[in-house]
């Protein structure tokens, strides 16, 4: 072992000592209503997200309360086991929910852990989820790694519908890339079909609801306007009377 690793190795047993003896902690981060307590120090050397905020005079720096929306409870203990003791902490069911959060917060050593593990099971069944996935995080070399399976194993994954859940743009480069292999022009035809099917039963659906609401929102609009109506009929009839009675 190389002195360089004994020395990692014992900064941070050193760390998780001190954690028990003397927790020193200057900062509570709110995850789902769940608080943990934490160091400043100890997140902004990881993330940037956090080294920005405490480094702002934000109004969650001065009051030393944190809350952090758009991931759950249960990832952020992952993160933190991550963060404070080096801990493995990723699995194959775990390691999309804890990419997006490192994403989020910014912790640069997380997103490249995550990005192997996504690399190592990139395969014909899991290639469009992680294209999908690596585009929302735009990681380009697992976006084009994913693409080239997808290119290759298309008549595969059209038989499983995986491939209809691409958008518009992704569709379109699809069916008229170079390298696309399929038995028959007729093939790309029927998943373009398809694909438009799936579209149009969505856009209905959302149609549907979007029509309802603007009937609710009608609605609402109508007995609003009958309201100030009668109070304004309401309000003359009692003007005429008093005019009446000065009269």
């Amino acid at each position: 072992m190389a002195m360089s690793d004994q020395l990692a190795r014992a900064v941070v047993k050193g760390i998780q000592a001190q954690m028990v003896r003397c927790p020193f902690d200057d900062v509570i981060v709110t995850v789902e209503g769940r608080e943990f307590k934490c160091h400043r120090l100890m997140l902004s050397a990881s993330s940037d997200y956090f080294r920005a905020m405490f480094q702002s005079g934000m109004k969650e720096d001065l009051e030393r309360k944190v809350e952090v929306k758009g991931l759950s409870a249960e990832v952020f203990q992952l993160i933190i086991e991550s963060v404070y003791y080096a801990r493995d902490i990723l699995t194959i069911d775990n390691v999309s929910n804890v990419r997006h959060a490192a994403n989020q917060l910014q912790i640069d050593y997380l997103l490249q852990a995550c990005e192997m593990i996504q690399l190592k099971r990139l395969s014909k069944e899991s290639s469009v989820d992680i294209y999908i996935n690596a585009k929302l995080l735009n990681s380009r070399q697992l976006m084009d790694q994913s693409w080239s399976v997808i290119i290759q194993e298309f008549d595969y994954l059209r038989k499983l519908e995986d491939i209809l859940y691409l958008d518009f743009e992704d569709m379109k480069n699809l069916v008229s890339d170079d390298n696309l292999w399929v038995p028959s022009e007729d093939v790309v035809v029927e998943t373009i079909l398809d694909w438009v099917n799936l579209r149009q039963s969505e856009l209905s659906l959302e149609y549907a609801e979007f029509r309802e609401k603007g009937k609710k929102d009608k609605d609402e609009t109508s007995n609003s306007t009958k309201q100030a109506e009668q109070g304004t009929l309401v309000a003359s009839k009692k003007h005429k009377k008093k005019k009446k009675r000065k009269s």
